[in-house]
């Protein structure tokens, strides 16, 4: 008999194993169990992209092999999307959303958007792979209230610092809240580079853009 631990490895190796069929089919599965949708993802898909992400890292995998991965990670994430429970937010606002310069793995950006969205933010998806001047015209142009970036690979944390600084040379630092998260990433490591806040996951990463909004306009 198949239990929740067996479908959501299942999960985790649908997605490393680029199977989109096998990751739909245990997506279904998983909900049929009782499984969260939020434990599907978290423990079944986002723990087969992290080994994605590192044999990426490692030179075992390749762009096709990401894109493969992610595929199928999708795949998952359409059966799982209308069971995330979002509360909306009392408060709204705009959101500028990516994943900074030479990250191209974005599952955990696009859930965040839509978690976002559903939330009540409007949100502005400036893609993957995003230089630091693009978050920063894309702020000034809509005049967000948020940017909020994730960071999957260690050698780009860089970035951050130069987005943090761009905001300050172009005067709006004390407009636009700075939200960050992912994988290569910490608390700590979110203070140093000069964040505002840090999400470790989606449900955390929703909850820090809610409160640095309620913050923003007292």
């Amino acid at each position: 008999m198949v239990d929740e631990k067996d479908i959501l490895r299942k999960l985790a190796e649908d997605v490393i194993l680029c199977n989109p069929e096998g990751a739909r089919e245990d997506a279904k599965r998983a909900i049929e169990l009782g499984i969260s949708a939020y434990e599907a993802i978290d423990e079944g898909l986002i723990k087969g992209m992290t080994v994605v992400g590192e044999k990426y890292e490692s030179k075992e995998y390749f762009v096709p092999d990401l894109m493969a991965a992610t595929a199928a990670l999708n795949a998952a994430f359409e059966v799982l999307k209308p069971y995330l429970k979002v509360e909306r937010a009392e408060v709204t606002g705009k959101v500028v959303i990516g994943c900074i310069k030479g990250n191209i793995q974005d599952i955990g950006k696009n859930i965040v958007a839509i978690m976002l969205t559903m939330t009540g933010f409007k949100v502005y998806d400036v893609g993957p792979d995003v230089p630091p001047v693009k978050f920063i015209d894309a702020a000034k142009e809509l005049n967000a209230d948020i940017i909020a970036v994730s960071v999957t690979m260690l050698e780009t944390i860089p970035y951050l610092r130069e987005l943090e600084n761009g905001l300050r040379k172009a005067g709006i630092r004390d407009n636009v809240k700075l939200l960050v998260g992912g994988k290569a990433l910490s608390e700590d490591v979110a203070k140093d580079v000069g964040a505002d806040a840090y999400g470790k996951d989606a449900r955390e990463a929703v909850e820090k853009a809610i409160m640095l909004l309620v913050n923003k306009k007292i």
